[in-house]
């Protein structure tokens, strides 16, 4: 009997380590603290998880719809981006301008959460904020459908009938879209900006989709650098009509201003893309930069997930942005990324046909990438001002679509002075562009 129990002792004993008694967990619960270790010890690891699958689902869902639903819905899913985008961003100009103006504004309302619409609802819809958002929703998709289909005894355009459906299909959703998302908006300034957004990205659409479509009786022509001065002017007039000290108009319009450069700029050049390039290589180069989105963001996952934590502190790991502090990208991070996106890059060419040469292709992508990730620390630094305020993204507390797409944005804006490198070549079979 003792000859037992010494020789359970033993087994318990192991190696001089006492022996931990075995649990009953559910792969569930299991799968549950798995994530929970990976994300929650590595605050940019989780930025970076979330970055990777917003950008996967993206591109899902933009390869189902082209091949199955229509092949010209990429300025429909620029649209979605630009709105839910910039209201995500409307919030969070919102929160910092509260937390810079805190002590400048004593009038300022003292719950930060109402939507714009919420008054109206509670007066003559008790309350339920769907039906005003509807409501805007249907008036904003009429107005806009209108107009479209007015421009067109305008433009006089007698070739090509998907054209002015296209035109006018865009016209409605965005204006339907903007409407619904305006009375969730944090002010009425912001709601009327939304709106503007999508007339400025309406407008911008019409000449891209016309070139798409070689119609040669097309007359209307907008410069783009005109549209960015009108629409930042008509901007500033909207901030100076909100009823705050000028100090607070003053931030807004600096927060709106960087947000239509930012947000309306890099979700525009979607349109540019796949309408000023042939359709077959527009979709194949939208889509290389969306895989070097996901191979950079995967190496940015791997390097703050597995590298910099195992290797303690990196020599000549310096931070470029400063005002962010331990929240800055550093030297490594973006070296991890480049190579992480050119490899996504180099891989893509190997399957699809890209305009230009891989070599071309894979340089080029190193450098966008470098300057994309400078760019994007901008919204870093609206959340440290904006403080523990809870986001209002479609991810709840993991954040939202403009999280999700830091990366995307300015690195689809980054390749603008490449894919227009080849516009109006003889040649539409060689290297993939539309002749003039």
């Amino acid at each position: 009997m003792y000859d037992d129990v010494d020789e359970e002792l033993a087994k318990s004993t192991y190696l001089g380590v006492p022996a931990t008694p075995r649990e009953n967990v559910s792969s569930a619960a299991a799968s549950s603290r798995l994530s929970t270790i990976v994300f929650a010890n590595c605050p940019k690891a989780h930025a970076c998880g979330v970055q990777l699958g917003t950008t996967i689902v993206f591109l899902s869902l933009f390869s189902i719809a082209q091949t199955y639903v229509w092949d010209r819905s990429a300025p429909f899913f620029a649209a979605t981006s630009l709105l839910l985008c910039s209201y995500e961003f409307f919030w969070l100009a919102h929160h910092s301008t509260r937390t810079l103006t805190a002590s400048l504004d004593p009038d300022q309302s003292p719950n930060a959460t109402d939507s714009c619409g919420q008054a109206l609802a509670d007066r003559f819809f008790g309350g339920r904020l769907i039906l005003v958002s509807l409501l805007a929703g249907a008036i904003g998709g009429s107005a806009y459908y209108g107009c479209t289909w007015y421009g067109f005894n305008v433009l006089n355009s007698s070739k090509g009938v998907m054209y002015p459906r296209t035109i006018k299909a865009l016209g409605t959703f965005t204006g339907g879209g903007s409407g619904l998302l305006s009375v969730y908006c944090p002010s009425w300034s912001a709601a009327v900006t939304l709106i503007c957004f999508g007339a400025f990205f309406v407008c911008v659409s019409i000449d891209a989709i016309a070139y798409q479509a070689s119609l040669l009786s097309h007359k209307f022509v907008m410069d783009n650098g005109e549209l960015y001065a009108q629409g930042g002017s008509l901007i500033i007039a909207l901030m100076l009509f909100n009823p705050a000290p000028p100090i607070v108009s003053l931030i807004l319009i600096c927060h709106h201003l960087v947000g239509f450069m930012y947000i309306f700029g890099c979700c525009s050049a979607i349109s540019g893309y796949i309408e000023h390039l042939h359709q077959t290589f527009a979709v194949n180069l939208l889509s290389g930069v969306l895989i070097a989105t996901i191979g950079a963001s995967f190496a940015q996952y791997l390097w703050h997930r597995c590298l910099e934590k195992s290797g303690g502190p990196w020599r000549c790991n310096i931070p470029f942005v400063r005002c962010l502090g331990a929240d800055s990208p550093r030297l490594f991070e973006i070296l991890a990324s480049c190579l992480g996106g050119i490899l996504g890059m180099f891989f893509t060419t190997l399957y699809v046909d890209i305009v230009g040469s891989t070599s071309a292709n894979v340089v080029y992508t190193g450098g966008a990438i470098i300057f994309a990730n400078l760019g994007r620390p901008f919204l870093g630094v609206l959340k440290q001002v904006a403080g523990d305020t809870p986001p209002r993204g479609i991810f709840g507390a993991h954040g939202g679509l403009l999280d999700g797409l830091q990366l995307f944005l300015p690195l689809i804006l980054a390749f603008s002075p490449y894919y227009r490198v080849y516009i109006g070549s003889t040649d539409p079979t060689g290297n993939g562009t539309l002749r003039n």
